[in-house]
């Protein structure tokens, strides 16, 4: 269905198309002041004369004006948007991916809540090569200070509050330094390096030395402008590098490393600790970050204070009359008026009281709706608001899959049909009774069947068995579907990789189609103290996982009475290549539950590859650089568990369904699966939410957007998609985000480096020596290398010149061949990314000589020398792996005609011949380059509504309204967090901890002169016990934050004594360990009670070791790590502080002090917002897997159990914060556990 809104057009569209950026901006203006041009404007400040830099503002520039940004001088008006504006974005690109992304942010209504700010610097002097500002005096006001803001040199303003935003710059809250840096494709020319946006690569010093070359600078210091040759240019972007720190020589070199000079280890640490992540040098560019989401639709004002100077004491300078565009004095007024009231002195020092006399230039900007979005589509789900008439049009019913029965859908489409009385057949034995059962998995029946699908997914052992265990507290489950609205351009089953929401929110008009959706519950068994209907927890499985995931944990919350829901996201569902699926099927069918297969592999995914199995591509496009819709998938996802909880709450013990689960020829009551007269779950019960990695980024949408949430868990969530982004290395997200940003890669590939098949024989058409050129290029959300033309080395000894153009949208990149290294090998690598589209025509040439172009710049470079003698030139496919005359592997018909072959690609076959096209489409921007920060900077802005740190503050600090206007009660809201976590990088995950009020950033003195950060401002006491530090700065200190395991940073004391934390042998009630009489018997050559002792780590592993923060394992876990001697442990009660209350919003943590008796631990009458920071493996790890009983200390065990009491007590009991010294019962079973958590499942 498509609900239409009348758009109305653009008022200054004719503008647009015939009018430069420069006339617009300049009609604005003069209309904005209200002048003639016989009248001179008086304004609020003029520009002070002086020899400073100015800010730099650019229209013209290309491909993209320079101008501070977000700026609403690159906004319209108007009247259709809810903020009044839209951006004004240039639709025109070099490439469809950008075309379309452009043409998206022309709607937007406003700015980003939690994107960088930035603003550039033009010298009085270009040929000075200090940076445009004093770095240092930036430093010592924004650096170490804990974001006093008195001293600040810029301010980010509220224009509604007059109160300034946290801004980092140079903090380290938000980290750039990447896990993994040789990740990045093949012949990276940034593969020693760390970062992925900044540079860290110095070209001017000699590779063959180490040593600075006075040539390369314009005075022959290392302090000098560097001097361009292509010869230095290393990575081929037309400058040479410098890394971007305040001193260029403050760090080892990459020519150091390589030649043995120093360690990696050493340099790399320099740099992270030296790295200017707030400032780029190559570009003048200051860089701030808001360390808590800005309001959404609210002006803010941005002030450049006179305290910013250059290197040599002048202040920098407005490039307008005024310290302002013209356009936006109004803005300017009303800065004005905040700067100058005596109520706001205190935020901003001798600057307060004082109006405009210190701004040296200011501008404003808009921010866009961002929760507002899905609160307009969950009230109409509830039949308010403009999408009120989603509320019938997605009715809250759902549609139970069947799970007993001897024939599944194959067996049916190859005719085989089920009996009417399969149930009574004696063919069937194994289905003799189970009528009742048709829409139920009984787990005590199907224990056997359930251990065996455990194996399918590599559980085994003794976690297999206390899993097993686990599930025996579980009654029964159901799996069924539901109908979802679904937003998306181009419905459930669309493949368009760009597609994302289109909706009027002022209208509620718009696309909306309907998507089945799957979910699977779990039902605890009744107990004495738990009964039906249960409360529901959701659990949100991982990134291209499904449903099943929550199976992990289901048995472990049915314990503690209650009931788990797995629900598939948007194009996510079980990944079971063939094989596998025939496998269960097999398995299911031989346990009459073949109709369960069917139910299993009900999923969202769809065929992207064009190989005929969906299943091969769960979440294949979810997280992509294509930017809205990343946005949008996250959104829909969010949609579909606010319908599914909806229906839940309609499940109130008198709704009746259509539907007669239990196969007695009557109806059941809505949700009364098991037949019992009662609904097995829902109505009023309470509801909670988490989950780990997607899960956890989808659980906040729940806690926050639905109102009977009560409390919620995440697990590897984030505040910041893009700066997971800038940081992931988890599969399928780089590859998607990343080879389509730096590609696609055009390579060549020295004969001895050419892949190899599993007999050992090269993977290519190419003949024996030639070098292989290829394309590296994103496949789904894998890699993938295709190989389209074969180079023979000769006259390539020294290396030469490669060139590529996209002869479509005229494009060129270039870079150099590498010649003979000192064994006569790598002759021929190279690599070059280019702009392109599907389709774009391409041409390939190499010359003879290296660096036989004038610049490697790719905006105008690559022009030949007239020298060059050109090689070879590549403009159509080569000889391919597919011979000619090969038949489709699923079917027979022909799909190669070509005599040189085919080169395939998913579903297309390039032959022989044909002109060389680019098979995907991508940016071709370069690693540590402006370009690449600056796409991560606006992508920033088109993710922001779909980022969960916007939306995570109202579980307690802002107020959320309900469908109905009422103001939601507060949620719990437990963070949760592995140290060390790269695939979701700590930073973020951080982030969400910070902008829920669960990592204080202020120190308590703040409270009294900043009354807005109460939130924010550490309690005293815990001030103290942390050394004078707030807990943000003890986790930057520690290197938490950063949370990169190959810097070394907190390697324990006693290298010699970290071990894995395997259970000791007297422990091993599970079996784990081998039996042993005699040492010799053991890998380890240690013998003890028995059996096999593990040996201890090796000092080089044991060195990589992270800091151990919250050390709720008190040091049962074997790591040795070094940790906290006050753990952390954050939690305060779920309500907004005030500089009075400080230290009794913060009574969880302060009553629960860590290794106090359990009498004077926390009360756990309130719901709280907590952060935990899990230590699951020394070197990091991303969330926690089910219980393990061959561990030491049982990390699973522990937080499952955790979790299960923090929602069992609606968010209001964090255990070892209640009971601090016996909190270490969550880890254990028997006798030592839990009082609350049954050892024994009961009968049903």
């Amino acid at each position: 269905m498509r609900h239409v809104a009348q758009r109305i057009p653009h008022p200054q569209t004719w503008l647009r198309s015939r009018t430069p950026w420069t006339s617009l901006a300049c009609l604005i203006a003069l209309a904005s002041v209200g002048c003639t041009v016989d009248e001179i404007p008086e304004g609020l400040k003029r520009t002070p004369d002086g020899n400073g830099p100015e800010v730099r503002f650019n229209l013209y520039h290309k491909p993209l004006p320079e101008i501070p940004m977000p700026n609403d001088v690159a906004m319209w008006p108007d009247p259709t948007s809810r903020t009044g504006l839209r951006i004004n974005a240039s639709i025109v690109a070099p490439t469809e991916i950008e075309e379309t992304a452009r043409k998206k942010f022309d709607q937007l209504e406003g700015w980003g809540t939690f994107a960088g700010v930035t603003v550039a610097f033009d010298k009085r002097d270009p040929s000075d090569a200090r940076p445009a500002i004093d770095l240092g005096n930036i430093q010592s006001r924004h650096v170490g200070d804990d974001f006093e803001f008195s001293d600040d040199a810029i301010y980010l303003v509220n224009l509604k509050t007059g109160v300034p935003v946290a801004l980092d710059l140079g903090e380290g809250d938000f980290q750039y330094v990447v896990k993994e840096k040789q990740k990045y494709w093949r012949n990276d020319t940034r593969r020693q390096e760390g970062y992925l946006l900044f540079e860290s690569a110095d070209e001017t010093v000699d590779p063959r030395t180490g040593l600075f070359d006075p040539k390369r600078t314009e005075d022959g210091t290392p302090f000098g402008k560097p001097i361009y040759d292509p010869a230095w240019d290393t990575d081929f972007d037309g400058v040479i590098d410098r890394p971007n720190v305040i001193d260029p020589t403050a760090c080892p070199n990459q020519a150091q490393v390589a030649l043995g000079q120093v360690s990696e280890v050493d340099r790399d640490r320099c740099l992270a600790d030296n790295i200017l992540t707030w400032y780029e040098r190559e570009t003048d560019t200051l860089i701030m970050r808001p360390l808590i989401p800005l309001e959404e639709k609210t002006e803010y004002a941005v002030v450049v204070t006179d305290r910013v100077r250059d290197p040599d004491g002048n202040a920098v300078k407005s490039p307008f009359d005024f310290v302002y565009h013209p356009s936006q004095e109004a803005a300017t007024e009303r800065l004005q008026r905040h700067l100058e009231d005596p109520s706001l002195a205190s935020y901003y020092g001798t600057i307060g009281g004082t109006g405009l006399d210190h701004v040296a230039f200011t501008w404003s900007f808009t921010t866009q709706p961002v929760v507002e979005d899905l609160r307009l589509i969950r009230d109409g789900l509830y039949g308010t608001g403009p999408f009120a008439y989603l509320n019938e049009q997605f009715p809250a019913d759902v549609d139970l899959m069947r799970i007993a029965g001897p024939v599944d859908s194959v067996q049916e489409a190859d005719g085989v049909k089920e009996p009417e009385k399969w149930y009574d057949d004696p063919e069937y034995p194994k289905c003799q009774g189970r009528l009742n059962e048709a829409y139920i998995l009984d787990f005590d029946k199907n224990a056997d069947l359930l251990r065996s699908l455990a194996g399918q997914f590599g559980i085994g052992g003794a976690s297999a068995d206390e899993l097993a265990d686990s599930w025996s507290h579980v009654s029964h489950a159901v799996i069924g579907s539901f109908q979802s609205p679904f937003f998306i351009h181009g419905g459930p089953r669309g493949t368009d990789p760009s597609a994302s929401f289109d909706l009027d929110y002022r209208s509620g008009d718009g696309e909306v189609s309907s998507d089945t959706v799957q979910f699977f519950i779990t039902i605890p068994k009744t107990t004495a103290e738990h009964h039906q209907p249960f409360p529901v927890a959701y659990y949100g499985h991982g990134y291209t996982s499904s449903d099943l995931e929550h199976l992990g944990f289901a048995g472990s919350l049915a314990k503690q009475g209650i009931a788990s829901v797995g629900v598939n996201a948007v194009f996510h569902g079980l990944e079971f290549d063939k094989n596998t699926q025939n496998l269960a099927r097999t398995l299911l069918r031989g346990s009459c539950a073949g109709p369960l297969a069917d139910a299993l592999l009900a999923g969202r995914a769809r065929d992207l590859d064009g190989d005929g199995d969906p299943l091969n591509n769960s979440g294949g496009d979810y997280w992509t650089s294509y930017i809205f819709h990343t946005r949008d998938v996250v959104r829909q996802s969010a949609i579909d568990l606010l319908q599914l909880f909806r229906i839940f709450k309609t499940w109130d013990g008198e709704r009746m369904s259509d539907a007669d689960y239990d196969q007695d020829g009557k109806p059941n009551l809505a949700g009364d699966f098991d037949g019992d007269g009662t609904p097995d779950v829902g109505g009023k019960v309470k509801y909670h939410a988490w989950g780990q990695s997607l899960g956890g980024f989808l659980a906040p949408f729940l806690a926050t957007l639905d109102p009977d949430v009560v409390s919620a868990a995440p697990v590897a969530g984030a505040a910041g998609l893009l700066d997971v982004g800038a940081r992931t290395f988890q599969g399928g997200v780089f590859e998607g985000v990343y080879l389509r940003n730096f590609g696609p890669l055009i390579v060549g590939v020295p004969p001895e480096e050419i892949p190899k098949d599993k007999d050992g024989n090269p993977v290519t058409a190419c003949e024996p020596g030639q070098i292989s050129l290829r394309f590296v290029v994103v496949d789904v959300n894998d890699d993938r290398e295709l190989e389209f033309g074969c180079l023979d080395d000769a006259g390539l000894i020294q290396g030469g010149t490669v060139r590529v153009q996209n002869i479509s949208n005229g494009e060129v990149r270039c870079g150099r061949i590498a010649g003979d290294d000192d064994q006569g090998l790598g002759s021929g690598r190279f690599r070059v990314g280019i702009p392109t589209s599907v389709g774009d025509r391409l041409y390939v040439s190499v010359y003879d000589q290296p660096d036989a172009v004038d610049t490697y710049a790719p905006d105008g470079g690559c022009n030949l020398e007239p020298d060059a003698k050109l090689l070879q030139g590549f403009y159509e496919w080569g000889k391919g792996l597919v011979q000619q005359n090969a038949k489709d592997p699923t079917d027979s018909y022909v799909v190669c005609t070509a005599p040189g072959g085919c080169t395939k690609f998913q579903n297309r076959y390039f032959p022989s011949g044909s002109d060389l096209r680019a098979p995907v489409e991508g940016f071709g921007y370069i690693r540590q380059t402006p370009e690449m920060r600056r796409f991560m900077t606006l992508a920033a802005v088109a993710v922001d509504p779909g980022d969960p740190g916007n939306y995570v503050p109202y579980a307690g600090l802002k107020t959320m309204l309900d469908p109905w206007g009422n103001p939601h009660p507060p949620t719990g809201f437990l963070n949760m967090v592995t140290v060390g976590d790269m695939n979701v990088p700590l930073n973020a995950r951080s982030s969400m901890g910070r902008v829920a009020g669960a990592i204080p950033f202020m120190r308590p003195d703040a409270a009294s002169r900043y009354p807005a950060y109460a939130d924010y401002v550490t309690p005293e006491a815990l001030y103290a016990d942390l050394g004078d530090r707030t807990p943000n700065r003890f986790l930057l200190d520690n290197h938490v934050i950063e949370g990169i395991n190959r810097l070394e940073r907190a390697s324990p004391e006693n290298e010699s004594a970290c071990y894995d934390n395997e259970v000791l042998p007297e422990h091993d009630y599970a079996g784990c360990r081998p039996s042993c009489s005699d040492p010799s018997e053991c890998d380890s050559g240690i013998c003890t009670s028995g059996r096999c002792a593990a040996a201890p780590q090796s000092p080089e592993r044991c060195a990589q070791y992270l800091f151990d923060p919250d050390a709720v394992d008190e040091g049962q876990a074997r790591y040795g790590e070094r940790e906290s001697s006050v753990p952390l442990r954050l939690a305060r009660i779920a309500t907004p502080a005030s500089p009075g209350n400080v230290d009794a919003v913060w009574a969880p943590r302060l009553m629960g002090q860590p290794f106090a008796p359990d009498s004077q631990g926390w009360t756990a009458d309130s719901r709280l917002i907590a952060m935990l920071m899990g230590y699951v493996n020394p070197r990091g790890e991303h969330g926690f897997n089910p219980a393990d009983p061959c561990q030491e200390w049982v990390a699973g065990r522990y937080f499952i159990n955790l979790v299960g009491r923090f929602f069992a007590t609606e968010g209001a009991d964090l255990y070892y914060l209640s009971h601090p010294t016996t909190h270490d019962c969550l880890a254990r079973i028997g006798g030592g556990s839990c009082k609350f958590i049954p050892q024994q499942a009961p009968s049903k």
